[in-house]
Parts: C-alpha cells; structure tokens; sequence
C-alpha cells in the first residue's frame, strides 16, 4: 500500500531514502542550500540525478567538477539543469547563488556508468493533452531522448 508524505522541512534529509519500505527502489531528497553551504552524499545501490530547480550550484561527482550548473530562477521559470551522478559515487554540492533548491531522485542500478551534465538546452519538452480542451500538461524531460547515454534512472 502506498503512503501520502504530507509536506515538511526535511533539513536536507532524505524523504524517501534508500530501501524505503514502499519504494525501495527510488530515493529523493530536496535540499535547500545558501550562498557558500553544502552538502554531501554517496548511495552505494543508486545511480542519481542532481536537478537544480532554482539557484546555482558547484557539483562534483567522483571529483569531476561541473560549476555553475543551473540558471533558472525557481521551478517555474526557464529550462531545468542537472547533473547525472552513478551508482556509489561521491557527490559534493556547493551553492553558489544566493539560495539553491535542489531536487536528488534516484534509482536502484548495479553498473556504474560515467557522470554528465545536463543543460537547459539538453531537456526535452513533451506536451501532453491538447491545448483546445485546456487539458494539457508541458513535461520537461531531463534525461530525455536527446541523451546520448544509456542510465536507468527515471
């Protein structure tokens, strides 16, 4: 049976951690981050995406450095920018824009795949429904088909 998470501050901890008991193969976490805090994290059975939904951070991925990576104001302004990051890598964010919201969402995989940085310019925008009947939805896919590479992740 699945379990309704009403909203809380999480204080950068995991919502859904690793072997969730309903979803043990998913985990999330939203962290909020200021100017000059970081955060750190390794899921030895999980590869993970890093999505900036507002803000600007500094992310390292098995000390491979991507900087400045997202531009976007807030979730609802412009396109989304995000880092791949491995099963069992070693990840180090830094924000360095004045606040940072920060979206990890993970998936249970075996093989360790290469990180990667995905760009606005990257994402894939699906509209679903039809805008005649006002019934539909603009998804902006982040690890869509325009990736060149194979992850499990979504």
């Amino acid at each position: 049976m699945g379990k309704h998470i009403p909203a809380y501050d999480n204080k950068n901890t995991p919502i859904i951690d690793v072997d969730d008991d309903t979803t043990p193969c998913v985990y999330f976490n939203s962290v909020i981050l200021k100017r000059g805090e970081t955060h750190r994290y390794q899921l030895s059975h999980y590869e993970s995406a890093i999505v900036l939904a507002g803000g600007t951070c500094n992310i390292t991925v098995n000390q491979k450095r991507y900087e400045h990576v997202g531009i976007r104001e807030n979730v609802w302004s412009g396109d989304p920018s995000a880092v791949y990051a491995p099963v069992g890598a070693d990840v180090f964010i830094t924000c360095v824009s004045d606040e940072a919201d920060i979206m990890i969402a993970g998936g249970r995989y075996e093989t360790a795949l290469e990180s990667f940085e995905i760009r606005p310019e990257d994402t894939d925008h699906v509209q679903y429904g039809s805008d005649e009947t006002k019934t539909h939805r603009k998804i902006k896919h982040i690890l869509g088909q325009k990736m060149p590479h194979s992850v499990a992740v979504f």
